[in-house]
């Protein structure tokens, strides 16, 4: 679908309350009453590939699949898209079909762990819950021993220079020079702590999880509900226990909760002991992997967008990849 196609079939809603719509860098999503429909953008990267309908289908599909294990209620199911007669509506038996949406129910508004934690509304008793819900999904997921592609790790964290350009435009000279010391800081990290990466996934901590563990990816409801799991690369998904922990960790950096972190840690570990002190740095080098995605995200929705917040965002995380890249470097 074109971006002029989704403003016809946000015309084809109800009128009151006027539908809403919401961008991700992957998604269009409308939200109308008390539903949200999720439509993917026809769009190609290096890790994703949702150029023809049936592509779109077939994500879909596997959206909803994956997204049972922790966040069954929100997800209704698939609907159509069909055009008939120049107009573009959801559903029906009539009309051409164009495309596939995931039809899902409307959370309430403000309840998004991202929105909660500028607030202030994020209590112990959250964290604990998410803690808890996400270690019993951990223990649960499919366990994979196959050997940690090290190749792999290094060129997607270094494909940020891919945005280097854009980092020196946009955030300046400093942003740039954590990007250089980033890479070189990761490079050197996995020469040096290969085996030990390897180790952790003989030992069973290397998982089929969610893969995308950001703030504005859970609700409290009052309970958590984790969505959006990936679904477009099971091998993003496959990761050790403790890269999906460090991504929640580093969010609870970003919106400065060290106490909501520790609460978590300990929760966490209480329920599934997969960190030991050895590991400290391997957890830190996982933090500062997913400050890099987060920053690179948040520059690509500004290339697209150009909203000042994206921006803001990124520095942020660049901020935060500075911290990590200082912990890591040997004394």
């Amino acid at each position: 679908m074109r971006e002029s196609e989704i403003q016809d079939l946000m015309r084809s809603l109800p009128a009151l309350p006027a539908p809403q719509l919401v961008e991700t860098h992957i998604s269009w999503v409308i939200l109308a009453g008390d539903f949200a429909w999720k439509i993917k953008k026809p769009l190609t990267f290096s890790f994703f590939d949702a150029s023809t309908p049936e592509l779109r289908q077939d994500l879909c599909r596997r959206e909803l699949l994956l997204n049972q294990s922790l966040a069954a209620s929100l997800y209704i199911g698939l609907e159509e898209i069909r055009s008939l007669g120049g107009s573009i509506c959801f559903g029906g038996d009539s009309g051409e079909v164009i495309d596939v949406a995931v039809k899902m129910h409307r959370m309430k508004p403000g309840s998004q762990m991202d929105e909660m934690l500028i607030r202030g509304l994020v209590r112990p008793e959250h964290i604990k819950a998410l803690a808890l819900r996400l270690a019993t999904f951990h223990k649960e997921a499919k366990i994979s021993y196959d050997p940690v592609n090290l190749g792999s790790v290094r060129q997607t964290f270094n494909d940020l220079s891919s945005v280097g350009n854009y980092v020196a435009k946009w955030l300046g000279s400093g942003a740039q020079s954590t990007l250089k010391q980033a890479i070189a800081v990761s490079d050197n990290f996995l020469l040096r702590s290969g085996t030990q990466l390897q180790q952790r996934s003989l030992a069973g901590f290397q998982r089929l999880g969610h893969g995308d563990l950001h703030a504005g990816n859970v609700f409290f409801t009052p309970d958590p509900l984790i969505y959006d799991c990936i679904e477009f690369d099971d091998e993003l998904r496959k990761a050790d226990v403790l890269s999906e922990l460090a991504f929640v960790c580093m969010e609870l950096d970003f919106y400065q909760q060290p106490r909501l972190e520790s609460i978590f840690l300990r929760y966490y570990l209480s329920s599934f002991p997969c960190m030991g002190e050895e590991d400290t740095d391997i957890f830190r080098y996982y933090k500062l992997c997913r400050a890099n995605v987060r920053a690179k995200v948040k520059l690509l929705r500004h290339q697209q967008h150009q909203k000042a917040e994206d921006l803001a965002a990124a520095a942020h995380y660049f901020a935060l990849m500075q911290t990590y890249v200082q912990q890591l470097q040997p004394a």
